[in-house]
């Protein structure tokens, strides 16, 4: 027999479950074309990084004005791994981009 504190616990597992199951769901319908605006909130030396790792990676020219219409999937795949080996991307931007991408709901918290 259980208890009613682990029927609840059990309950608000299996909520939790269904919430998170919707919002991807959701939000992978809506990115499939999505553009968002992040050009406020990157500066100029976290630009370059990109700029360099985006050339590297996907032969894509990034210039500042794209950053106003970044295709979210592009932002999705980005590889920490490989943006870490850049020379001036260290802890801090790789903290200030993580926490742009959370806060655009491009990331969970937990994916980092």
């Amino acid at each position: 027999m259980i208890t009613s504190l682990q029927y609840e616990t059990a309950l608000k597992i299996i909520s939790d479950l269904i919430v998170q199951t919707e919002r991807k769901l959701n939000f992978n319908t809506l990115t499939e074309s999505l553009k968002i605006d992040i050009q406020k909130k990157i500066n100029k030396s976290l630009f370059n990084v990109l700029k360099s790792y985006y050339l590297d990676e996907h032969k894509i020219t990034l210039n500042w004005n794209d950053l106003k219409v970044m295709d979210v999937n592009l932002l999705q795949e980005i590889n920490f791994t490989k943006l870490r080996q850049y020379s001036r991307f260290g802890a801090m931007g790789e903290h200030k981009l993580q926490k742009i991408l959370i806060d655009c709901l491009l990331f969970e918290p937990e994916r980092f």
